[in-house]
């Protein structure tokens, strides 16, 4: 059906285009009706019919019926795609929610002001909290304050610039005590900061722990180093 107009053929043994189609003849189809099925992007997909083994011709009142339940009916296709557009996209996100709720990196959505919104479950074993504990706080408070100056100040200067993406080296300190290096990466988007941050303070101890172990292979004994450094 190439037509937006609702097509009717009163008796298909008088029409040109239908006495001799095989389908209508076989089911012995004379009368036909179809208003067609156009979605919101102008394509066809089909056609609502009623057809009569005799016959007819509808009236005024029958032909709007019909194309007003033609409409009815793309109305029901049409919520029925997005149901199912809604429900892809919906395990989509639930799938990418898993990856980033069982990263161990800490990776977190924060507002223009830094209050975090949204973080995954990495932020008990990285910060020390779990994630209903920071939601709501802002992400300085985790910061020694000489790294939170420093780190603000970064970011106030490359804002200015135009910068929009940063790569940050701080300490945090965890409800224990202890003093983690975390290395963040920070974007700014869309008036929201997006973060993803590592613990790196292992990598930062291994240079000091290689250094002693370097001593160690080649007989120098810890103690006389330890004491070498005293004396310097």
């Amino acid at each position: 059906m190439q037509s937006d107009a609702l097509l009717e053929i009163a008796d298909s043994k008088e029409d040109e285009e239908f006495k001799d189609n095989p389908a209508a003849n076989e089911m012995g189809v004379r009368f036909y009706a179809g208003a067609p099925l156009i979605d919101p992007d102008g394509h066809r997909l089909g056609s609502l019919c009623v057809i009569d083994t005799k016959p007819r011709k509808l009236t005024a009142e029958q032909r709007d019926a019909l194309r007003t339940l033609a409409d009815e009916v793309m109305s029901h296709l049409l919520l029925r795609k997005q149901k199912l557009e809604l429900e892809k996209n919906l395990k989509s996100h639930q799938e990418f929610h898993n990856l980033f709720d069982s990263s161990p990196d800490i990776h977190c959505i924060m507002d223009r002001d830094f209050i975090i919104e949204q973080i995954n479950r990495s932020a008990k074993s990285v910060l020390g909290y779990s994630p209903v504990e920071v939601i709501g706080k802002p992400i300085w408070s985790f910061f020694q304050e000489e790294e939170r100056a420093k780190s603000l100040s970064a970011l106030k200067k490359g804002l200015g610039r135009q910068q929009r993406h940063f790569e940050i080296e701080a300490n945090i300190i965890t409800p224990s005590g202890d003093i983690k290096c975390i290395s963040w990466s920070v974007t700014f988007k869309s008036d929201k900061w997006f973060a993803s941050g590592r613990d790196i303070s292992y990598q930062k101890r291994w240079p000091m722990n290689w250094h002693y172990y370097h001593w160690w292979q080649v007989g120098l004994p810890v103690v006389w180093l330890s004491a070498m450094r005293q004396m310097r």
